[in-house]
């Protein structure tokens, strides 16, 4: 049985960010392939649209964005060449340039961070345990139900439940710090509570992820065999 890390994962941050940048890039279409002359009244000429447009968008991505979302709210509508009346005026091969040099930005700044780790936040750890204690004629019975629950210090919680007869589980962490407690129920009147406290220091130094994510802490927990229903 295993848990997610914590945090957003590769295929999440590839849709958003293609979404965001899509959108950036066909405003900086529809502005490219507008007449100057759409823009000759007061505010931003053309070519101040389409620099600050760039510059913002791979150097302060928020603010890009900012103005891509301004620009389709507000400025497009002001323009005196309606959408469906508008004769678009064919691109300069630099038009096409900028577009692969913003993929490129995104792919780079955003997108590199999280590949490293495979997929989630990296670098990632590993909490794991294993829950026994119930035998019966030799052989492991079923266990009373253990509840597992990890909490990140950004208030996310993982949870997971061990029952049957019993077992391991793995939890995957990112760098921060934790408090992991687990609920054994051992009769209907009776709960114990184990608790620990998970502190995962991010490297100082960059290294790709490996393969398998070292365990930094390993636990045992003993759940006395589960009642019978009475």
């Amino acid at each position: 049985m295993s848990a997610a890390v914590f945090g957003p994962t590769l295929p999440v941050v590839l849709v958003v960010m293609l979404l965001l940048f899509v959108f950036i890039i066909w405003t900086f279409y529809d502005i490219a392939s507008r007449p100057a002359s759409d823009f000759s009244g007061p505010g931003l000429t053309k070519t101040a649209w389409l620099l600050l447009l760039i510059l913002f968008t791979v150097f302060l991505t928020p603010i890009g964005l900012g103005m891509a979302i301004y620009y389709l709210a507000s400025e497009r509508r002001k323009l005196p060449t309606p959408a469906n009346r508008l004769k678009r005026e064919k691109l300069n091969p630099l038009f096409y340039l900028l577009a692969l040099l913003l993929v490129l930005v995104v792919l780079f700044v955003f997108v590199h961070p999280y590949a490293q780790g495979s997929g989630s936040l990296s670098p990632s750890a590993l909490v794991t345990g294993r829950v026994s204690g119930c035998v019966v004629n030799g052989q492991p019975g079923v266990v009373a139900p253990v509840s597992i629950s990890l909490t990140a210090g950004n208030g996310n919680v993982e949870r997971l439940t061990i029952r049957g007869t019993g077992g391991s589980f793995s939890m995957a962490i990112s760098p921060g710090n934790y408090k992991m407690v687990a609920k054994v129920r051992v009769s209907a009147s009776h709960t114990t509570y184990h608790h620990w406290a998970i502190a995962f220091a991010k490297p100082k130094t960059s290294s790709p992820q490996p393969a398998n994510p070292p365990t930094i802490l390993a636990v045992s927990i003993t759940s006395p065999c589960k009642s019978s229903p009475s």
